[in-house]
């Protein structure tokens, strides 16, 4: 793996849930992007990493989910960011997939995708594409996936 220099003002984390309903992921389209992501959101000053993925289900999609444990982590950069994403798997508690304030100006769609569904479209970052649709059936299970290595990698968005 090389080294690699990102020439960015901004660092953030990100923390992102997969979640199951009925057979179906759930997934959203933000800020006009033609591509897919997991509901998930930017990590806040004096927050855990877990407590940013649980808070972000229940402010971006009113929904209360538990975190069976941490999927991957992966990170993407570009000449104005450099990301470093958190992906857990949740199990479905409560709540209905809805808009909350203050996020509604950025959410485009949200949609509950079947397998098929899935593999057919973006998801980003790709390597998690990948990760997800290999691993389907485990992930609906409710259980993480034996991995060589939770490190996706990095990815650019342009």
């Amino acid at each position: 793996m090389g080294l690699h220099t990102f020439h960015t003002q901004t660092l953030k984390v990100r923390s992102a849930v997969l979640v199951f309903k009925e057979g179906r992921l759930l997934l959203m389209q933000q800020n006009g992007k033609p591509f897919w992501v997991l509901p998930g959101g930017t990590l806040e000053e004096g927050e855990s990493i877990a407590d940013c993925a649980v808070r972000e289900m229940e402010e971006e999609v009113g929904m209360s989910v538990s975190l069976v444990g941490m999927l991957a982590l992966s990170e993407f950069a570009d000449s104005k960011r450099h990301v470093v994403d958190v992906t857990f798997l949740g199990t479905y508690e409560a709540g209905t997939c809805i808009w909350n304030p203050p996020y509604p100006e950025n959410i485009d769609h949200v949609a509950w995708v079947t397998e098929a569904e899935f593999k057919a479209l973006s998801l980003k970052p790709d390597c998690l594409h990948t990760l997800i649709a290999h691993e389907w059936q485990t992930l609906l299970k409710g259980k993480l996936p034996i991995l060589k290595d939770t490190y996706l990698g990095l990815t650019s968005y342009s």
